[in-house]
């Protein structure tokens, strides 16, 4: 019986010290990262888009072949205390000890509401989302480079490749063509992923061109947001990125079809696959991401930060 005991003492041991080189070595892998080999990935939420958002960062790491190190930065107005935790927990819960929660003021383009909310504009699209345009300026200097994404992202790819790519010449942004172009003759993009040069936005001043075209008589013709906003101000500074790195889940979307193996699914729109309708590779990706929140929920897994 004694020999007994001190065999299973021997195997707990055993792996309680396999589990702690584990965790070193990702320890150390995460510290000693330089500062342009972490990824930066931006979200903007307020309280209802806390678990889809989560479900698109469950879908990034279980597709992170590359093993890259993130740093999360999670822009809101305000968030209630417990999903701040549940976020948090997440987060460390799947190894991922870089983020940072930034209150942003959306007083800029909430302003500007009443000069373009007309008989055309749906009314779903929140200050938190147009406040998208004002996160390059609110993140820190020493950064150079972000990608934000929508929360109503399915990630199938490692993010790296996109992340990985060049903004040559005077390209600011990288985003993915829309199919739909409204009043623009020009070509016009999907703000549901956009790569940001972000030297580039500072010397450019992009900005102050933006906080001027919000106040501009121009302003009322903006229909879908920070979308609108940000192909006006930019413009040809937008560099076209690859019709499968947002992917539009929509009937309308004839590109939803060229794919059989998509890179990013965008669930664009009012209707939501959460709440509104079933998909089989959302709702995938919903229950494992459940599973994670509810056994972090019953353990009362904790942070560090």
């Amino acid at each position: 019986m004694k020999k007994k005991y001190i065999i299973f003492l021997i195997i707990i041991f055993v792996v309680l010290s396999l589990f702690f080189v584990f965790l070193n070595r990702k320890y150390n892998h995460i510290t000693k990262q330089k500062d342009d080999e972490i990824i930066n990935i931006c979200f903007s939420i307020d309280d209802n888009y806390v678990k889809p958002m989560l479900v698109t960062i469950y879908s990034l790491l279980k597709n992170n072949k590359s093993n890259s190190v993130f740093h999360f930065y999670i822009f809101t107005e305000g968030l209630k205390e417990e999903n701040s935790e549940l976020i948090k927990k997440f987060l460390e819960y799947n190894l991922c000890y870089l983020y940072d929660f930034i209150k942003i003021d959306t007083s800029v383009v909430s302003k500007g509401r009443n000069l373009y909310e007309n008989e055309y504009h749906s009314g779903y699209i929140k200050d938190i989302t147009l406040a998208k345009v004002l996160i390059p300026s609110s993140l820190p200097q020493n950064i150079h480079k972000c990608l934000y994404l929508d929360s109503d992202l399915i990630i199938l790819g490692d993010i790296k490749d996109i992340y990985n790519i060049t903004l040559d010449k005077d390209y600011i942004v990288g985003m993915v063509l829309d199919y739909w172009k409204g009043s623009f003759n020009s070509d016009y993009y999907c703000a549901g992923v956009i790569l940001f040069d972000l030297d580039k936005w500072r010397g450019y001043d992009i900005d102050s061109s933006i906080r001027n075209f919000i106040q501009s008589k121009f302003f009322y013709r903006v229909r879908f947001g920070e979308q609108d906003i940000l192909n006006w101000v930019l413009n040809e500074k937008i560099k076209r990125l690859d019709d499968n790195y947002s992917l539009v889940n929509d009937a309308k979307s004839e590109r939803k079809y060229r794919y059989k193996h998509p890179y990013i699914i965008h669930y664009t729109g009012r209707y939501k696959p959460w709440r509104d309708f079933s998909d089989k590779i959302y709702d995938s990706y919903l229950e494992k991401t459940e599973v994670e929140i509810d056994y972090i929920n019953k353990n009362k897994v904790g942070n560090t930060k």
